[in-house]
């Protein structure tokens, strides 16, 4: 029971100091005026690898450095969707309250993406139905989503690479 208790408060852990760095990093963000630049978002992307990285080799070492990869995966998943509620909790302040242009800004960009991807108008009309309806929810949703799914993913491939199993048992 102590070895389960013991990966919640890391991967825990590990996902408040992922969602405080991805603030941090959006501030920067913000304060430069590249909130929406699409090459500058992929550094998200390297930040949530690295947080799951760090998060399992900790949990590996609490473990006296042996993780499976099952569990290597649940640190990593855990890591990512805490990560993704924190995150998302300041992008609803930040839209909300700090700056309303913000979600304008948003369906702007989200319906440039679509036209840039190639969809036709009726399929960009139905992708921005609740962007438009929900602004400030449809961002906290997709940021929710698709860092946790993002993390999860990621997660299959570093724990690959991280876990291993106990040499003692044949």
């Amino acid at each position: 029971m102590e070895e389960t208790v013991s990966i919640w408060k890391n991967s825990l852990i590990h996902g408040a100091i992922l969602g405080l760095v991805l603030i941090v990093f959006a501030i920067m963000m913000y304060v430069s005026n590249t909130f929406f630049n699409q090459n500058v978002q992929t550094i998200y992307y390297v930040i949530i690898v690295t947080s799951i990285v760090i998060g399992t080799i900790k949990q590996k070492k609490l473990e006296d450095g042996i993780i499976s990869y099952g569990k290597a995966l649940g640190v990593g998943t855990v890591v990512s969707a805490v990560g993704a509620v924190i995150f998302s909790m300041f992008i609803l302040v930040l839209f909300k309250y700090i700056d309303s242009s913000l979600i304008e800004r948003s369906i702007y960009e989200t319906e440039k993406m679509y036209i840039e991807l190639g969809k036709s108008e009726k399929e960009i009309e139905v992708y921005m139905m609740m962007p438009k309806t929900f602004p400030i929810l449809s961002n906290v949703f997709r940021y929710i989503v698709d860092f946790s799914f993002t993390g999860f993913l990621l997660s299959l491939v570093t724990s690959i690479f991280l876990k291993n199993k106990n040499k003692n048992i044949a």
